[in-house]
This record gives structure tokens, sequence and C-alpha cells, in this order.
């Protein structure tokens, strides 16, 4: 019974080598580019905001594909803050607007997606990161303080950026 246990777990194993990978997301135009040392500044300015407003938060900066550039989470910080924080993101990368202006336009149903996506989020503390007034990414915060608060942190974070 054993080796006909471990004969089926086996044979299962190249089903899941085999699988193909996911195609590589679009290029990003040099120009809209987030370079890294600046990325990193942003969520360390970020957190540290936070961090003086007793607020132990989680941040993120992804580029225009919502691939993650930086993510520093806060001594202490809450593991759901991780799934607002990606939720603000993609908001802001899928809108094109910060999370908080989002929220103030969208139609809100109780107990259903915001336009029928899962991951769009009406909270304030996702903010486009824009290059000559076009947006090449998002920084986004989540914490246990609120919105408010989130908002000022990625603000925080917004001004390391120097294009």
């Amino acid at each position: 019974m054993k080796r006909l246990a471990a004969a089926l777990v086996l044979s299962a194993l190249p089903a899941f080598a085999q699988a193909p990978m996911p195609p590589a997301p679009p290029a990003i135009p040099a120009d809209k580019q987030i370079p890294m040392d600046q990325a990193l500044a942003a969520a360390q300015a970020a957190i540290d905001t936070c961090l003086a407003k007793k607020s132990a938060a989680t941040v993120e900066v992804v580029d225009l594909n919502g691939l993650a550039k930086v993510v520093l989470s806060a001594d202490g910080a809450r593991p759901n803050s991780f799934d607002y924080m990606k939720m603000k993101a993609y908001t802001v990368i899928k809108k094109g607007m910060s999370s908080a202006d989002f929220g103030k336009t969208a139609k809100l149903v109780p107990g259903q997606p915001i336009e029928g996506d899962p991951l769009l989020i009406q909270y304030g503390g996702g903010q486009p990161i824009k290059k000559n007034g076009v947006m090449i990414g998002a920084i986004s915060v989540s914490g246990p303080t609120g919105q408010v608060d989130d908002d000022a942190c990625a603000m925080a974070g917004l001004a390391k950026f120097h294009f």
C-alpha cells in the first residue's frame, strides 16, 4: 500500500514541474521606470512618518505593471495591512488616481465588489507616483491608525522622488 501511494505521488510531480510560466509583463519604457534607490527611500520615509504617528504600517512602491519595487513592513504591523496595501496600489494603477479620490467617485453597493472588481478599494493611502505629470507607479500605505495617516505617510514617501 505504501509503495502504491508513493508511486501515485511521484507520478503527479511531473505535471506540476511542467506548468508553463506566465507571460512576462509588458516592458516599461526607460522614462517611466522607477529608480530603485528612490523607491527604497520613499518606502522608508513613509514607514518613518507612520512610526512617528504610532502607526506600524506596511508600505509598497509598485511600477506601472503593478509589480512591487519595494515592500516594507514595520515591526508590529498587522497581517491584514499587507492586503489593504496591495489593494490600494492596485486601485491607483487601475484607476490612475489616488485611492481616496477613487473612493469619492466609487458607487458602493454593500456586499458587492466595487465595479465588479474585488481588488478595488475606496480607502485612502494609495498615491500615484508621477514624472512630468505622467503616472509611472504608485506608493501605498496601510496602518492601524486609519486612512488619513496612511495618506500622510504616502505623501511623505512621494517627496523622496526626484525626477
